[in-house]
C-alpha cells in the first residue's frame, strides 16, 4: 500500500526529530566515542548499530532517517547504554519518545522496520520515475552505456584496496598500500591507448612498472608502482609502452582490440597522505577516480584501528575535474563538488563474506596478497566497503575520515 501525502509528512517530522535528537547526543559524547568505532567501543553497542546510528545523522532528507537509523529495538537498546554513562547534559526523555513514535509508525503502516523501508524505497522510486524521468540507478546505466560507446572502451568491475597505516619513519603522512584491479576491460578500434593515472611524482630512476610476484614484499618508506602479474592477463605486463609526464599515467599502446583483460596494479605510498592526527585539516581521504566507463565499483579500505576509533566516516562522489588538496578534505568544503548520490558504505567484519568475493570476482587472494606484501596483520584493521553499480564516469568516489 502506498503511503499518503498526510503518511510521509508524519514520517518526515519523526525523521526530523530523531536527526536532531542522535545530533544532539553526539555532540554531547566525548570526542573518541564520535566515530563508529568509538561509539562502539564506549557503549559496547554493535558496530553495524553504531554506524547506522551515524548516517541516520547525516541524513539530509528527513523521511529517510527512518531508513537509515536502526530499529526500535537497537534504538532502545542505544538509549539505555547512554543511560548507564549518566552524562549531565543528556536528557533521553525525548529521545525516549521519538522512538515510541517510530514503532507507531511501523505499526500503522507496515509489519516491520524493513517492511517500513521497502514503502519508502518504492515511493522514492516511482516519485523519481514519474513525469518521464527515470530512476537515478537507470540513468547511470545510460550514462555507461552511452559513454562507452562514445569512447570505445569500458570495465567490467573495477575493485580497489587500500591499506592505511601511520607512516612509522615520518609521521607526519600516511602510509598507504593498495592495488587497483580492473576486470574484464575491453578497448574498441577507435579507442584511446589504456592508461593508469596516477599522482605521485615517480623516483629518479624510474624506466617502468616493476613486476611484482606474489611473494614480494614492500620497500620501506619508497614510492613504488607496478603490475600483479598473479591477477593480470599474460599479456598485459608486455604492452608497456611509455610513462606520460603529461598526463601522469603508465601508457599501455599494445593492447589486442576487442579481447577482454584484466589488468592489476599494486601502489605503495609512503608520502603523499598527511597524518590526520598532526595535520591542521584532521582529515583525510581515500578516492578513485573513474577515468573509463565501468559497470561495477568496488572500493575496499581498511585503516587501522588506533586511526578508526577517533575518526567518523563517510562517502561521496564528487566532479573529477577538480584536484582537491590534502588539509581541504572536510565535507563542509567540497560542497561545491558533490555530485548527486549517496553511495552506500558497510563495516565490514573478519571474513564477511565480501572479503571472499563481490560480484562473483574472487578478491579474497587480492586481500592476502595485500597484507602478505605490506607485512601487516587484517585483524589489526577496521574494514570498510563502498559498492556502486555504473560509477558515474569523469567522477570521484571518495571514503573519507574526519577524526577528532
Amino acid at each position: 500500500m502506498a503511503l499518503s501525502a498526510v503518511d510521509l509528512q508524519a514520517i518526515h517530522a519523526v525523521g526530523k526529530q530523531l536527526k536532531e535528537q542522535l545530533n544532539q547526543i553526539l555532540l554531547a559524547l566525548p570526542n573518541h566515542a564520535k566515530s563508529i568505532a568509538g561509539l562502539t567501543e564506549y557503549l559496547s553497542y554493535n558496530r553495524s548499530n553504531a554506524q547506522r546510528v551515524i548516517k541516520a545523522s547525516q541524513c539530509l532528507d528527513f523521511k529517510l532517517v527512518l531508513t537509515a537509523c536502526p530499529g526500535v529495538a537497537a534504538l532502545r537498546e542505544f538509549s539505555h547504554l547512554l543511560q548507564i554513562k549518566s552524562l549531565e547534559s543528556l536528557d533521553l526523555n525525548e529521545l525516549n519518545q521519538t522512538i515510541d513514535q517510530m514503532e507507531q509508525i511501523i505499526r500503522q503502516h507496515a509489519r516491520s522496520h524493513a517492511e517500513l523501508k521497502r514503502l519508502l524505497s518504492a515511493q522514492s522510486s516511482k516519485k523519481s520515475s514519474g513525469k518521464g524521468r527515470l530512476a537515478t540507478s537507470q540513468l547511470r546505466k545510460q550514462h555507461f552505456e552511452a559513454s562507452s560507446q562514445l569512447i570505445g572502451n569500458q570495465i567490467e568491475q573495477m575493485f580497489t584496496c587500500h591499506i592505511l597505516t601511520e607512516n612509522r619513519f615520518n609521521p607526519d603522512y600516511l602510509h598507504e598500500v593498495a592495488i587497483v584491479s580492473k576486470n574484464g576491460v575491453r578497448l574498441g578500434e577507435q579507442a584511446p591507448p589504456f592508461v593508469q593515472f596516477y599522482t605521485h611524482p615517480n623516483n629518479d630512476n624510474f624506466t617502468g612498472p616493476a613486476r611484482y610476484k606474489l611473494d614480494d614484499r614492500v620497500k620501506e618508506n619508497q614510492f613504488e608502482i607496478g603490475i600483479i602479474d598473479a591477477f593480470s592477463s599474460d599479456f598485459f605486463a608486455d604492452s608497456y609502452t611509455e610513462y606520460s609526464t603529461s598526463n601522469s599515467g603508465l601508457v599501455f599502446a599494445n593492447l589486442p582490440r576487442e579481447q577482454a583483460f584484466n589488468a592489476s596494479f599494486l601502489f605503495s605510498n609512503p608520502d603523499e597522505l598527511v597524518n590526520p592526527m598532526s595535520n591542521e585539516s584532521r582529515c583525510s581521504s581515500t578516492s578513485i577516480s573513474i577515468k573509463n566507463p565501468t559497470r561495477h565499483l568496488a572500493m575496499m579500505v581498511f585503516i587501522e584501528k588506533s586511526l578508526d576509533r577517533q575518526s567518523n566516516v563517510n562517502v561521496g562522489c564528487y566532479s573529477g575535474n577538480q584536484k582537491v588538496e590534502e588539509g581541504k578534505l572536510k565535507a563542509s568544503e567540497m560542497w561545491t563538488e558533490k555530485l548527486p548520490g549517496f553511495p552506500e558504505l558497510k563495516v565490514l567484519a573478519n571474513g564477511a563474506p565480501q572479503m571472499q568475493s563481490i560480484n562473483a570476482i574472487e578478491v579474497s587472494d587480492q586481500i592476502d596478497f595485500l597484507f602478505q606484501f605490506a607485512g601487516l596483520n587484517q585483524a589489526d584493521f577496521a574494514c570498510y566497503l563502498m559498492t556502486v553499480d555504473y560509477p558515474i564516469w569523469s567522477s570521484t568516489y571518495r571514503i573519507y575520515f574526519e577524526h577528532a
